[in-house]
């Protein structure tokens, strides 16, 4: 099969690989010869370059991607094959059902990006209703093209952004960073699934020393917890010791560490930057309106609405 990328992830799959007899009897005695350097039974996934030569680039002990054309359109899956060459049952039928079955990945983010842009979608919560909608009419066209299967990943979303506290203590303070992040990543929805998160982290390490480990930049949050007015939770983040960088906000200001770590994300991701420029565009605008509302109505009425 011939595997096509587009900036190194898999975009579409076609089988037979559309390649001269010669190139294809070439890269399937390397792929045979691999193979057979190796112990084990089972499916064996080869992947190759074909530059001005056949390229060995990965052996894989396994089946390949879960959303390959070997599953669909071959009369025997290419799970079903591996789990009876392990066992030493007798191998399915490995043909093809159809004479060239294509697998196109559908990602979207590009297309899902360059919409939210537009529409200015205020919540990731508003895109995911979105990115339903549209996947659910991808997904329905492609089931009513004969022959065709789709196969759904339902990967967990991953956060881009964790919090961790010292205990639930925090979270009142927290949950602005909660909101803010949820106007622009994907982020824990609730604070209960957010302590969750927090305290399966503070299980290993005190937040202190997550913040030894870590390679990713870090905001430290100095939470007003007691009689000091929050300068026993602000001396120790600023004065962490050389090699421990931490950055860190006023007292109590979750929001601005919120801010902070969108903007950090937005050095490599333009359609961050562009909608942290419209966050700051839509503020200002708030002020003003605002500061022409007292001008017009006066103080006592702005006071009291």
């Amino acid at each position: 099969m011939l595997l096509d990328l587009r900036e190194n992830i898999c975009h579409t799959v076609k089988a037979p690989a559309n390649v001269s007899w010669d190139i294809g009897k070439h890269a399937t005695d390397v792929a045979y010869k691999a193979v057979s350097s190796l112990e084990g039974a089972g499916v064996f996934a080869v992947e190759l370059f074909l530059t001005e030569e056949i390229l060995l680039n990965e052996t894989a002990h396994r089946p390949h991607n879960s959303g390959h054309h070997t599953i669909k359109s071959c009369y025997t899956s290419q799970f079903e094959q591996h789990l009876w060459a392990v066992v030493g049952l007798p191998l399915g039928e490995p043909s093809m059902k159809t004479p060239a079955p294509v697998m196109y990945n559908i990602l979207g983010e590009d297309e899902f990006v360059e919409v939210a842009t537009r529409i200015r979608y205020k919540s990731v919560l508003e895109l995911d209703d979105f990115v339903y909608h549209w996947v659910s009419l991808v997904y329905f066209r492609a089931l009513s093209i004969p022959g065709a299967t789709v196969h759904w990943y339902d990967k967990p979303v991953t956060p881009r952004v964790g919090i961790i506290m010292g205990s639930d203590s925090g979270l009142p303070v927290m949950k602005d960073a909660a909101r803010i992040l949820n106007m622009f990543v994907s982020a824990h929805r609730t604070p209960e699934m957010m302590f969750s998160y927090a305290s399966s982290a503070l299980e290993r390490h005190s937040d202190y020393h997550c913040w030894s480990l870590t390679p990713v930049p870090v905001i430290g949050v100095p939470v007003r917890a007691s009689a000091l007015d929050g300068l026993d939770s602000l001396l120790p983040i600023v004065q962490m010791p050389r090699g421990v960088p931490v950055a860190t906000v006023a007292i109590n200001n979750a929001t601005n560490a919120g801010l902070r770590a969108v903007r950090m994300m937005g050095i490599r991701d333009a359609d961050l930057l562009a909608r942290m420029s419209q966050y700051q565009e839509d503020t200002r605008n708030d002020v003003l309106r605002n500061a022409e509302k007292l001008k017009k109505d006066g103080w006592v009425s702005y006071l009291n609405p």
